[in-house]
């Protein structure tokens, strides 16, 4: 039998760097398979297509590394995202 872990961890004793007592941001970096395939449930290919002016088989293929796409696709779909969070977070209800 497995045994559980307690529902709250403590950190009396555990040494960490100084730096993460001040403010800090983290930033994650993803290659385009890992992001298309981590957003594929949540944004259609179909959405991303209208967005990006990418084909959706083609980013059908980006997703599953049968290719992989140019500098250019690549910044076209980050950007495209970009674009998308700042209207999303433009919305006032």
């Amino acid at each position: 039998m497995a045994s559980r872990l307690p529902y709250r961890l403590t950190f009396k004793n555990l040494k960490y760097p100084p730096v993460f007592d001040t403010e800090y941001r983290l930033l994650f970096k993803m290659n385009i398979q890992s992001l298309l395939y981590c957003y594929d449930k949540i944004i259609t290919r179909a959405a991303l297509s209208r967005l990006t002016g990418i084909n959706e088989r083609q980013l059908g293929h980006y997703i599953c590394g049968r290719n992989k796409p140019r500098v250019a696709q690549s910044r076209k779909i980050v950007d495209a995202l970009h674009a998308l969070g700042r209207e999303l977070q433009a919305i006032c209800i």
